[in-house]
């Protein structure tokens, strides 16, 4: 239970917070247009601070991006759950044992029982967190086009954090896509089976 819950915190939280850096970049880019790109502040503050432009692009990837590798340390600990779950009881399903589901398994599990929603449900997470890298790298772009002093230094080290994140990314998709195509050789087989009535 407590995976799921910190499963939970990270997806939402990665959501939360790569959804928030895209607004406050798009706010910066107008701002920026109105002004001639000079002192752009951001329409956002923290403990009552503001933030200025500059801080906002230089740390928005950084954040992002520990963000997601905290989903892939919650997918670690769950892969560990399971086996010890497993070894107790060799017939349990970790659908059974996740009392926790967050909005992607509430819109992957809402499709009914169809042959293509445990393909769709093992796609989904990647999708996900593939989609939020996107938004770190557009971050990372968007950081070394500002091209002001503390994003010069920030954006080589925010590309560095991405090309450390590329790996377990490339792990879990390959991981995913091995359990999805389990998933339909399983179902396959089974419907074989049932139309030959065995």
């Amino acid at each position: 239970m407590a995976v799921g819950r910190a499963q939970n915190r990270y997806l939402f939280l990665m959501l939360t917070f790569g959804l928030l850096s895209l607004a406050v970049v798009d706010a910066i880019r107008k701002e920026a247009e109105k002004t001639s790109g000079e002192g752009v502040d951001v329409p956002l503050s923290v403990l009552g601070v503001p933030l200025g432009a500059e801080v906002v692009l230089a740390l928005s990837p950084f954040v992002l991006l520990t963000l997601i590798l905290g989903v892939f340390g919650t997918f670690a600990s769950l892969k560990k759950t399971q086996q010890a779950i497993e070894k107790i009881d060799p017939d349990a399903k970790w659908e059974n044992t996740d009392h926790r589901p967050n909005l992607i398994d509430l819109v992957v599990f809402d499709w009914g029982k169809s042959a293509w929603r445990s393909i769709l449900a093992a796609f989904s997470y990647p999708a996900v967190v593939t989609a939020f890298y996107a938004v770190s790298l557009y971050l990372i772009w968007v950081g070394w086009k500002a091209d002001t002093a503390l994003t010069r230094w920030t954006v080589w080290l925010a590309g560095a954090l991405a090309l450390l994140v590329i790996r377990p990314l490339v792990y879990f998709i390959a991981g995913r896509a091995r359990l999805a195509w389990n998933m339909s050789v399983n179902r396959f087989r089974s419907w074989r089976k049932r139309r030959s009535g065995k």
